[in-house]
Parts: structure tokens; C-alpha cells; sequence
């Protein structure tokens, strides 16, 4: 199955998320522009600050405020103190180590306000074949990071 999304090249490495979440916008909203404006607009709503990323909590809550049925599936993992932690997002060593306590809390108050929206699970293949299957678009959010 092809879904007619269309296709936009995110302008900075750090918007990969805003571009995808405009996209699947306008798949659904023909008024929607594909331009440099509006992916620094929806970055600004859907990014974890000061980090530079996609937070799907607030990419789920876009949706949800521009009148969007949303299901946002993903399972809060937690890190090891052990681990090393992502060398990204242009943010020293010291401040990094901040990372695992922001984003659980971070999270933690973002959940509160799409409650409706979240299903606190792995997503799996069926879902994503599912979703196809009904016309819906899916933003898989990848950390890659870890693969080695």
C-alpha cells in the first residue's frame, strides 16, 4: 500500500521530526505549505528543548491540538547510570549527563496531557501494517543511535 505523502527535504539535521510531522500535516491538510517557516514553526512545538529534538510526546499533542485522532504507541525506556550517553544534540559532556532525568520527568508531565493518545507499549510491524491498511499515516520515530 502507498500513501500520497509528500515529499519535503527537512532544511537542518536537527528538524528531521518537525519535517515528517509537516509532511504527514499536509497529507491531511492541503492547506498546509511545505516551506522553511513552517518546519521551524512546528519544530518549535513538537521539539525537547534544549536538546535539539523530536519529543513524540509533543509531536502526539500537535496532532491532537490541530484536531487529529492520535495514537501515540511507544514504551518509556529508561537508561543505565552505567551507559554512555548520546554524544549529540550540541550539548556538552556535563550537561548530557542531565539527559535521563530531564526526559523522565520531561515525559512524565507531557503524558499527563495526552493520556487518550497513549498506548505504553513497543510498537510492533502489525501496527504499523494496520495503520497503512486504514488509511492513517505513521511517523516512526528511530533511534539509531545505539546500533552498531
Amino acid at each position: 500500500m502507498r500513501l500520497e505523502v509528500p515529499l519535503y527535504k527537512q532544511a537542518k539535521d536537527y528538524t528531521r521530526g518537525a519535517s515528517a510531522t509537516l509532511t504527514v500535516w499536509k497529507h491531511f491538510d492541503e492547506n498546509v505549505q511545505l516551506t522553511k517557516q513552517n518546519e521551524f514553526l512546528t519544530w518549535t512545538e513538537i521539539v525537547a528543548l534544549p536538546f535539539k529534538f523530536s519529543s513524540p510526546y509533543r509531536i502526539a499533542a500537535f496532532f491532537i491540538k490541530k484536531g487529529f485522532e492520535t495514537k501515540l504507541l511507544m514504551k518509556q525506556e529508561t537508561i543505565d547510570i552505567g551507559e554512555a550517553l548520546p554524544e549529540c544534540c550540541q550539548v556538552d559532556a556535563a550537561e548530557r549527563k542531565l539527559f535521563p532525568d530531564f526526559f523522565k520527568k520531561h515525559n512524565a508531565i507531557l503524558k499527563r496531557y495526552t493520556p487518550s493518545a497513549i498506548l505504553d507499549r513497543n510498537p510492533t510491524l502489525l501496527d504499523i501494517r494496520r495503520a497503512l491498511s486504514n488509511h492513517s499515516s505513521v511517523i516512526a520515530l528511530v533511534d539509531s543511535y545505539y546500533a552498531s
